[in-house]
């Protein structure tokens, strides 16, 4: 039976990648389902696939693939096996269609006609898309923060990451900046962006806080973090948290970070 292949135009058009790379890149796209970007099939497979003989240069290419960010790869199991998650270069995301620059410019006039506020330092950014969004059913919120607020997405920079002032998990997401720091691996933007979707994943499986799942992060001393290892460390917790799940949710779609502010932390 003949197989679909869906994968990214950039994954055909950049010119970064090499033909054995992008052969192995669009073989790992056809390994992809309808609802994961995870795929985990031997070198033997993807080899055999993107008609590559030398195991060890399938190995090489996907390393080389991690490095332009097109993929995040781990071993799982005693067995090392390797684990492939699919992902889109920050780099590529660098250039605007025409329609995100008209935004882009809406974006800008709509700031520099709204009033200045200059309660945090002086400076904040476009209004975040989510603001003044009702509260998530079934808190327990202070009468003053169930009140409509008109009022901007304040951010700082903390060692070359933005982050939004107003996020209760902030002084959390400064520990694991550091802590990716000291282990030598300091993170970028699209890095710190990857990691907080494997929050959110653990969030969403595990049914914990992303407080417990950073703590734990870097607890056991990891870059990353993963529902299975989560769970083979800790396989009875089972706790929630609404208001600080919605936070890394809001983190997550937040792109005012990229509107080039001129703060730091």
């Amino acid at each position: 039976m003949n197989k679909i292949l869906v994968a990214p135009l950039e994954a055909l058009t950049d010119t970064r990648l090499t033909d054995q790379q992008r052969r192995v890149l669009l073989t790992l796209f056809s390994f992809r389902g309808k609802v994961s970007d995870t795929v985990w099939p031997g070198r033997e497979l993807i080899g055999q696939r993107a008609n590559i003989k030398d195991l060890g240069r399938v190995g090489k290419c996907t390393t080389a693939l991690c490095e332009l960010g097109w993929l995040v790869k781990w071993k799982t199991g005693y067995s090392g096996h390797n684990t492939y998650r699919l992902t889109f270069p920050d780099a590529l995301n660098s250039a605007l269609t025409a329609e995100e620059v008209h935004l882009e410019s809406c974006l800008s006039l709509e700031a520099e006609s709204a009033p200045n506020d200059e309660s945090s330092f002086g400076a904040e950014s476009a209004p975040h898309s989510g603001q003044n969004t009702p509260p998530h059913s079934g808190q327990d919120l202070p009468t003053a923060l169930n009140k409509p607020v008109e009022q901007t997405n304040q951010q700082t920079i903390y060692k070359k990451i933005y982050l939004d002032l107003n996020d209760p998990l902030i002084d959390l997401y400064k520990e694991f900046i550091d802590h990716r720091i000291q282990k030598k691996d300091s993170l970028t933007q699209y890095k710190f962006t990857l990691y907080l979707k494997s929050v959110q994943r653990c969030v969403d499986e595990l049914n914990v806080t992303p407080e417990f799942v950073i703590e734990k992060t870097i607890e056991a001393g990891w870059k990353s973090v993963e529902p299975s290892w989560l769970s083979n460390r800790n396989p009875k917790v089972n706790v929630s948290d609404s208001l600080r799940k919605q936070s890394i949710s809001d983190a997550l779609t937040d792109r005012t970070w990229a509107d080039g502010l001129v703060l730091d932390g």
